[in-house]
């Protein structure tokens, strides 16, 4: 209950990258998940979200513009240990 609390809380993804935060170690993904981030919740399990919405989100260099993402979508929790 107090994860999603958090993020109901959190203004933009970049809110939720504190180490200190129950959804901590908040980080975009690579790969065939490029766009998506996702936090930690317990043990092995991770939450996985998206943006909902595309207005210039992306940075030159690569990867999401974090303060910029206002609204998402969540697509899985799973353990992505396994």
């Amino acid at each position: 209950m107090r994860q999603m609390q958090e993020l109901r809380a959190a203004q933009s993804p970049g809110d939720l990258r504190s180490p200190y935060g129950g959804l901590g170690r908040c980080h975009e993904l690579t790969g065939h998940r490029a766009g998506q981030l996702s936090p930690g919740l317990v043990q092995s399990y991770r939450l996985i979200f998206e943006p909902a919405h595309e207005p210039n989100l992306r940075r030159p260099e690569g990867g999401l513009k974090w303060p910029r993402v206002t609204s998402v979508r969540i697509l899985d929790v799973e353990d992505t240990h396994v």
